[in-house]
């Protein structure tokens, strides 16, 4: 059994937005039979310095547990740091750059993972 609990507060100023949200639930275990007791934190904050130019800060710290009788127990921490930049080259095209950093501390078996991601993308927005 479990509960669930989901909230947030969002900030949009003419120049500075952020969001902070937080979360409990309880989910199916992608890759196993059975489900986890998933809480998670997370923020994001935005910087917009001209019309076209913005910069971007994320963060998250989510916690994947349960106890089985019949397999292996699940208790993992991931934590997620991503900035990134966006800058708009003209009206409906968007260039990204930015870096994601991912760490997972898997705390029941001992082991830590972690994910260097640096990334460029050009975006197409368009108007439906």
């Amino acid at each position: 059994w479990g509960g669930v609990l989901l909230g947030g507060v969002n900030y949009d100023g003419e120049y500075v937005s952020t969001a902070l949200s937080v979360s409990h639930d309880v989910r199916g275990s992608s890759g196993s039979n059975g489900t986890v007791e998933r809480s998670a934190l997370s923020l994001e904050i935005s910087r917009r310095f001209t019309d076209d130019f913005t910069a971007f800060l994320a963060g998250s710290c989510i916690l994947n547990q349960n106890e089985r009788e019949q397999t292996a127990d699940l208790d993992d921490l991931t934590i997620n740091i991503h900035p990134w930049l966006r800058y708009r080259i003209t009206q409906g095209f968007f260039l990204n750059g930015g870096y994601r950093h991912t760490s997972i501390d898997d705390r029941e078996g001992n082991r830590d993972r972690k994910r260097n991601l640096f990334y460029l993308s050009l975006r197409k927005e368009f108007d439906l």
